[in-house]
């Protein structure tokens, strides 16, 4: 089958030759509405499953595109394009799949074979030979799939299909291009006509492309500079939600990007020079990919299966932390829409830290409790005579749930790294960024809404690695599940690091009550100095330390007070003393702001009443604000006054 389906795909390439070049001036004959409603085409079953279904919410009415007219034939061009399109998913897009789960299943086959303690020789005869057998069948599919002139031609196509898309898309009710050699104006919405264009056309293209960079890496970076622009272009215009609605089809967009960067993770010898170089001077990438990366990032939270979510964020962070440096790239200015709005739960870029900290919260939570449970079963395999004298189904099952241990810790250690990392050169100042820059971006980080989740995860993961619980989790072999706590517990330093002169962060610090203690950073800065972590960080980190111990005494002043408050001074939610009291008014009811503002991110109602509330709908209490301010400053000259005296005595 794959064999007659290649074939066909290559009749169908070596007939697509004449217009093939994304500048072959014989694009512009091609009509989208090969698959438009009743079409007359060939193969009109190919009109489901469109990339685009609504523009600014109107949903594209079948009426909509026929107004577009349906012809009774297509020239021959417009008929090669689409079956090509169409032949050359069914030619790669199952094959590259199957090749996948071949080099999967063998990975995973080697790995129970190492935890048994065996080699592929030495097992089971039925399992060798399903091992052999699987071996052979992908170099089968390897040598179908990586034909180099082959590889060739379908980079050309694609290339050329990437342009003509771009074009059709920003060309207003065309069914056909007038021009494939620039593309200058994009308007704020696409052409309805780009709902006539199916699905597969995207999503076979960033498939081909990931495939071929990870299997024949070198045919891209030869690839024709100009022709990879073409490429960026459609890849980043794509990621547009007012092009692609579908996150999941965005998501492919985004991994077809991180092509043209390079892949730490990767021992391929062929440099990225080109594509990098396409990538950077590409003017539509530095304008639109930041924004569209942290716009996925969050699209995907409520829209994407639990697996798949991590899956697209990792591939996101290749791309955020390749372009964050660059400032030519725009996505550190997204961080200027808190200002002036730090309550808002809608802001985009708010929304994406609040995520990025639930992910890392979890992940390493998840990442822990999985090393915890592999020690606890490598334990039992130590004790020898106890291990041998269990029933051999139950020695299996063991041996089959530390195998997947192992790959979920796997995988937890990996995404949550580069989680916490992502905080890390965020939080942070880089070489080509502007002081005032840096300064909108930290501050986003460390807004009331944000603080004390951001600090209260720093100081639990700080605890359990310089802590006496790191024990825990020494578990033999760390290189295999990705476990590199010198290098996790160093990303998480700089992040305090990078947010010490916020003073809303260092006063978070001492207020988790659950892992702050005056020895923590003290602890921390002799485990890191064991690192051979420079001098001038570890002095940055005991100045955290210095910060957070003054900050103790403010904490302790605050609570003070709180003891003292009248009962209407305080927030009647956490009990705490009120800084900003505004009044909800469906339930009539006197609130902090800060409180209720971190209660709408995460649930956009009254608290007292279930009724819907919006940050926007509080009125703030200016009197008893004044009223309470005035309260405060008499009571803390007052406990100031008392202190200094208990002072003095105990000098004397």
């Amino acid at each position: 089958v794959v064999s007659t389906q290649s074939t066909g795909a290559a009749v169908l390439l070596k007939l697509s030759i004449p217009f093939l070049g994304p500048l072959n001036a014989k694009l512009c004959t091609v009509d989208v509405r090969f698959c438009a409603p009743e079409s007359k085409s060939l193969f009109p079953q190919l009109s489901e499953d469109k990339i685009l279904d609504k523009i600014d919410g109107i949903e594209i009415s079948k009426e909509d595109l026929l107004s577009l007219g349906t012809p009774d034939s297509f020239n021959f061009i417009s008929t090669c394009f689409y079956l090509t399109h169409r032949a050359l998913q069914l030619a790669y897009a199952a094959p590259f799949d199957k090749y996948r789960r071949l080099m999967k299943s063998l990975m995973e086959t080697q790995r129970l074979v190492q935890d048994m303690g065996a080699n592929p020789f030495s097992i089971d005869a039925g399992v060798r030979e399903r091992f052999e057998t699987q071996f052979v069948e992908q170099l089968e599919v390897k040598t179908h799939l990586l034909h180099p002139d082959t590889i060739g031609h379908v980079l050309l196509f694609y290339s050329s299909s990437a342009n003509w898309m771009s074009h059709i898309s920003t060309e207003h009710d065309s069914v056909t291009v007038s021009d494939v050699k620039s593309l200058l104006n994009i308007p704020g919405t696409p052409s309805k006509t780009l709902a006539m264009i199916p699905n597969y056309f995207v999503s076979a293209f960033c498939q081909f492309l990931i495939n071929v960079r990870y299997f024949a890496e070198a045919r891209l970076e030869n690839f024709m500079s100009e022709n990879l622009d073409h490429v960026i272009t459609f890849l980043v215009l794509f990621c547009n939600p007012t092009w692609v609605p579908n996150p999941h089809t965005r998501a492919e967009l985004v991994e077809a990007l991180t092509i043209f960067i390079p892949n730490a993770r990767s021992q391929s010898s062929v440099a990225t020079t080109n594509r990098e170089t396409a990538l950077c001077s590409n003017l539509l990438a530095q304008e639109k990919l930041g924004s569209a990366l942290i716009r996925l990032f969050v699209d995907i939270e409520h829209t994407a299966q639990f697996e798949h979510k991590f899956q697209y964020r990792f591939h996101i962070f290749e791309l955020l932390q390749y372009i964050w440096p660059r400032q030519s790239f725009t996505v550190s200015k997204l961080s200027l829409e808190v200002r002036g709005r730090e309550e808002d739960t809608t802001v985009l870029f708010t929304r994406f830290v609040k995520l990025l900290l639930n992910d890392a919260n979890f992940l390493l939570d998840e990442a822990l409790h999985n090393l915890e449970e592999i020690k606890k079963l490598q334990i039992e395999q130590e004790d020898e005579e106890t291990w041998n004298a269990l029933d051999e189904n139950v020695r299996q099952s063991k041996l089959k749930t530390l195998a997947d241990l192992k790959r979920m810790c796997t995988s937890h250690n990996i995404l949550s790294y580069e989680t916490v990392n992502c905080l890390r050169y965020m939080t942070g100042r880089c070489e080509e960024m502007s002081e005032e820059s840096h300064k909108n971006v930290t501050y986003a980080f460390v807004t009331p809404l944000l603080v004390d989740t951001l600090v209260t995860m720093l100081n639990y993961y700080l605890k359990e690695l310089v802590g006496d619980s790191q024990t825990k989790y020494k578990v033999r072999n760390l290189d295999e599940v990705k476990f590199y706590p010198g290098k996790l517990l160093q990303s998480i330093v700089h992040i305090y690091i990078n947010l010490k002169d916020e003073p809303t962060f260092v006063s978070a610090i001492p207020r988790d009550g659950r892992s702050y203690h005056p020895t923590l950073f003290k602890d921390t800065a002799a485990k890191v100095r064991k690192l051979y972590v420079p001098e001038d960080v570890i002095a940055d980190l005991l100045k955290v330390s210095v910060l957070a111990e003054r900050a103790v005494t403010s904490q302790e002043d605050e609570e003070l007070l709180t003891d003292r408050a009248p009962s209407h001074y305080l927030d009647p939610i956490l009990g705490t003393l009120m800084t900003e009291p505004v009044l909800l008014p469906s339930s009539n009811v006197i609130v902090d702001r800060s409180v209720i503002a971190k209660h709408l991110l995460s649930d956009p109602i009254d608290p007292f009443n279930r009724q819907p509330l919006k940050m926007s709908d509080v009125v703030p209490q200016i009197e008893l604000r004044d009223e309470i301010n005035s309260w405060k400053d008499s009571q803390l000259e007052e406990i100031h006054k008392k202190r200094d005296l208990e002072t003095e005595g105990n000098k004397a």
